[in-house]
């Protein structure tokens, strides 16, 4: 039964995942805080925690400037072509009905998979456009993100003892006898049950991650 509460408190820690946490407080200054953030935040994708218990994805990073969030926002944005200012269709090579490519007279091209013809032989297109949103810090109460990588590790560890005491617990219930006198087949329950949990430990260990958050309003 001990064995058993073991694997619950390994697994739920698991489940749970890892995480680092960062406050101005284990700085220096406000400035090495910011500093930091902007080194290790800059290019990842981030969940933005308000105060006011909303929550924001900033999937391209986010950098802090005078006491602000920046991050780009991905706009979709509709544009029209007028056909007297088009020179060729380029068509999708398996489907003739999809234009990929509009050469434009000028020498510019437009390459994107939403590209429509209209009837007077015009195109309309959509595509996204980044734009820069700002957020004064008194409003955010904390960033993360993951590093999912560094949860492969602690999924390695624990993955092989949780799916070894799993066997071995499986199989004490079904003999009714220690390992050590267990017959092929609890043997064999064992390794099936340890390669599983080691497996599916080790992709849980990699999809939970290793969370670091950032808190700027405690």
């Amino acid at each position: 039964m001990k064995i058993f509460y073991i694997l619950i408190s390994l697994s739920s820690l698991l489940l749970i995942g890892c995480s680092s946490t960062y406050k101005v407080t284990d700085f220096p200054s406000k400035a090495k805080f910011y500093a930091d953030f902007n080194k290790s935040a800059s290019d990842k994708s981030l969940k933005i925690f308000m105060n006011n218990d909303s929550t924001i994805n900033a999937a391209n990073g986010a950098l802090i400037s005078n006491d602000s969030l920046i991050f780009a926002v991905p706009i979709l944005k509709e544009e029209k072509i007028r056909r007297d200012n088009i020179e060729e269709f380029i068509y999708n090579s398996y489907d003739i009905n999809i234009i990929n490519t509009v050469i434009l007279k000028n020498g510019n091209s437009i390459t994107t998979n939403n590209i429509q013809l209209l009837p007077d032989s015009s195109v309309v297109y959509w595509d996204y456009e980044n734009t820069n949103k700002y957020l004064s810090l008194n409003n955010v109460k904390k960033i993360s993100y993951k590093n999912h990588w560094l949860g492969l590790p602690v999924g390695l560890i624990f993955g092989p003892l949780i799916g070894y005491g799993l066997g071995i617990s499986l199989s004490e219930a079904i003999s009714q006898s220690s390992f050590s006198s267990a017959s092929s087949a609890d043997k064999a329950t064992v390794y099936i049950i340890t390669s599983v949990g080691f497996l599916t430990v080790s992709v849980l260990g990699w999809i939970n991650g290793w969370t670091y958050i950032y808190q700027f309003n405690p």
